[in-house]
């Protein structure tokens, strides 16, 4: 369940450092006071001794795993300054493909610089997923981002739809990854206040495919020949070096500067891997500000990105690139376009339509028009424009700065309208 509730989440960490306001208790209260809150939550917040009790309807949709309906009740607490410090989440849920599902989501923040993110979920169908995420930015008091994930799921909403720019729709299949991985990621500026950073990161999975719901074609089935060496077991340890160049105001709220990095890695048989293989790309994304003289927050904010990925050698085909999904082309479901090279740009105007103030903390909603093109191919040499694959949209975003973004997209390509929701994306 991938960003489930995520705008819920948000809204509930919101007013969370408007604690030692009062909440209207009476119905003829509600939404007439300025109670730091606001109005269409004020129905369902609750305060506790340490904090704020929520609870919530979960929304949540995706293009592959289709809708996903129920109810989340949401403890948070907040620390002695102020700040948010836990976030317990419960969810019961239901969906479509994988009925009836049951989540504990767990946030730890025990510094701005520092977050621990816990899930634990189990549908009746097909999924399964125990996650762990620690990511800090001052990693034992020292200028060092390191990040440390740990994964161990079953995940039914894979999509394959055959590999190159024009693979047909109609060529969907459906599988279930089952993966256990773990993933180190750690960085350093090259000298004290630079914005340039090196950085590496090591990552080990074990996977396997098998089928899911019969709605669609099994991938197994479909494409033989593709899955024939991917339904044992199989594990691969990749290593990667990165070059970084950071001049945002935040990884996560960001308003301005220039985030750029460059990256080579691969996998060898001779080093835990049963894939030979090497990969590289680049990533730019830049972020111009539009404020009035008399504003200290910009109004508007021009962002652009534009990412190349390629990969040379035998790899099974969901480690290959996807031009699909949230983070590379927002109008296709994720694994929608896939080979083994991908280059995507495009922008998008944020524009800021409320802000206000709650406890010092800035909470605001945003609308962002935005556009992209696309495409994939068997080498660089082969891309064509002809296969350049359009989106436009908008999307939703609420921040609260400079923890929290959850955001609602809404893309348009080729084939119709597709929707996500994901939280603390940047760009």
């Amino acid at each position: 369940m991938r960003g489930s509730a995520c705008l819920l989440l948000l809204l509930a960490a919101m007013p969370a450092r408007a604690a030692s306001t009062p909440v209207p208790s009476t119905a003829s209260d509600r939404g007439t006071k300025d109670s730091g809150v606001p109005v269409p939550l004020q129905w369902m917040i609750r305060q506790t001794k340490k904090g704020l009790f929520v609870p919530l309807p979960v929304v949540d949709t995706d293009p592959n795993s289709g809708t996903t309906f129920g109810a989340m009740p949401v403890w948070v607490v907040i620390g002695s300054s102020g700040a948010l410090r836990h976030i317990h989440a419960a969810a019961l849920t239901y969906n479509q493909f994988f009925g009836i599902a049951g989540q504990y989501q767990y946030f730890y923040f025990p510094s701005p610089q520092t977050s621990l993110q816990v899930r634990l979920g189990v549908s009746r169908l097909f999924n399964r997923e125990i996650v762990a995420d620690y990511a800090t930015t001052a990693f034992f008091d020292r200028p060092v981002a390191f990040n440390a994930r740990l994964e161990h799921s079953k995940d039914g909403s894979g999509r394959f739809f055959g590999f190159g720019p024009a693979s047909p729709q109609d060529g969907e299949s459906n599988y279930t990854l089952d993966t256990v991985n773990y993933r180190v990621f750690a960085s350093v500026p090259v000298r004290e206040d630079s914005p340039w950073r090196v950085g590496a990161l090591h990552r080990f999975e074990a996977n396997d495919i098998s089928g899911s719901f019969s709605s669609i074609p099994d991938t197994i089935v479909k494409y033989p020949e593709v899955a024939k060496d991917v339904v044992e077991r199989h594990h691969n340890t990749t290593l990667r070096a990165v070059l970084i160049y950071d001049t945002r105001d935040s990884p996560i709220t960001t308003t301005r500067g220039t985030d750029a990095e460059a990256f080579v890695g691969g996998a060898s048989k001779s080093a835990l891997s049963e894939y030979n293989y090497y990969r590289y790309g680049a990533e730019l994304k830049h972020f111009r500000p539009i404020a009035s003289p008399n504003e200290s927050e910009p109004r508007f904010v021009t962002a652009a990105r534009i990412r190349f990925e390629d990969i040379r050698g035998s790899v099974p085909f969901w480690l290959l690139p996807s031009l699909s999904g949230k983070y590379t082309h927002r109008g296709y479901g994720e694994g929608r376009f896939t080979d083994h090279s991908m280059a995507v740009f495009g922008a998008e105007q944020r524009c800021r339509l409320y802000e206000r103030k709650i406890s010092g903390v800035s909470a605001s909603l945003w609308l962002d028009p935005f556009f992209a093109y696309g495409t994939v191919a068997s080498n660089p040499e082969e891309f064509q424009a002809k296969y350049l694959r359009p989106v436009f949209g908008t999307a939703l975003r609420l921040v609260a700065k400079s923890q929290l973004v959850a955001s609602l997209d809404f893309g348009v390509g080729q084939e119709g309208l597709k929707a996500f929701i994901d939280i603390n994306y940047s760009y």
